[in-house]
């Protein structure tokens, strides 16, 4: 059985790269994001360059019922797994609104921790496993605007 590579909110740069550097190593790839259409290119291309089995499943990171939903659908099959979905806000506080805020805080923090949640159990039952996290909490450059 192939291993399988999961992407979350997977965009052109580092979320492909990511995983195209697992399908050349021989993972098939599952690759989730807001956009459909985008994310289904990306597949369509990493599968035509490596020759792995890739597929594209529509996911917004900031939609904590659906990835819930997708982590209890998806856990006890992943080898690795990549959160790479990111919300940011204008970096001036006064010009960020609280919903803008909440939904940046719900993709960077409550999202991937419960992604990690979810599949943890799934990985240390298999006694293997990776999750890639990138953290992006940039609190400074959250700054107030000066009025000169």
């Amino acid at each position: 059985m192939r291993k399988l590579f999961i992407g979350i909110g997977v965009g052109p740069g580092l979320g492909a790269s990511t995983a195209e550097r697992f399908a050349r190593e021989g993972f098939d790839i599952l690759l989730t994001a807001r956009n459909k259409n985008r994310v289904l290119e990306l597949a369509d291309a990493i599968a035509e360059k490596t020759g792995v089995k890739a597929t594209a499943v529509e996911l917004d990171a900031s939609n904590l019922k659906a990835i819930v939903e997708f982590t209890e659908k998806h856990a006890s099959s992943a080898d690795v797994v990549h959160f790479n979905a990111a919300g940011m806000s204008s970096p001036v506080l006064q010009d960020t609104s609280v919903v803008s805020l909440e939904n940046d805080l719900r993709v960077n923090i409550t999202s991937p921790l419960l992604t990690i949640k979810g599949f943890t159990s799934h990985l240390a039952k298999k006694g293997k496993g990776t999750i890639l996290q990138w953290l992006l909490v940039e609190l400074g450059a959250w700054r107030p605007h000066h009025a000169t």
